[in-house]
């Protein structure tokens, strides 16, 4: 048994503007450090990163959390413009492309680890999901939690 990678050209899509730490780029460099040390060639690449599916990302949040959050990244894309989700989070047309690739490859992470497809996985994605804070909303759903909540049950 190998270490799955999990990405998905998706996660570069979450862009927070000009000069932001969490960057597509952050991506870039992990493949190139990958590539550069040789373990690009011991990784398996699953054939598919998966969307997460509405019930994984309910593991986590309440219908009520994600139909706001749904609602206001759909706006994103029919706009084409960053819309602020508090003062350090924007949301842009690809941020919920993003976050529904991101959760739904640590799900699959999780669920082939489990089953023994896999020893161990590596999930390369964004934007990372967070977890709330009072008075505050959320950057995206959050991805360890669906994920973590998978593997309790």
């Amino acid at each position: 048994m190998s270490t799955a990678f999990y990405s998905h050209p998706d996660c570069r899509g979450h862009d927070m503007g000009p000069g932001h730490p969490e960057c597509p780029q952050r991506l870039d460099a992990i493949e190139d450090h990958l590539l550069s040390t040789g373990l690009d060639i011991a990784l398996l690449r699953p054939d598919e990163v998966p969307l997460a599916k509405h019930s994984d990302l309910m593991q986590a949040h309440s219908e009520g959390y994600l139909l706001e959050l749904d609602e206001f990244m759909q706006q994103a894309v029919l706009t084409g413009e960053h819309r602020a989700l508090d003062p350090d989070t924007t949301v842009c047309p690809g941020t919920r492309q993003a976050m529904l690739r991101a959760a739904g490859a640590a799900v699959a992470a999780t669920d082939a680890v489990i089953d023994g497809t896999y020893r161990n996985a590596f999930c390369a994605i964004r934007p990372p999901g967070t977890t709330p804070r009072a008075r505050r909303r959320w950057a995206s759903a959050s991805t360890t939690t669906s994920a973590s909540r998978r593997a309790m049950r």
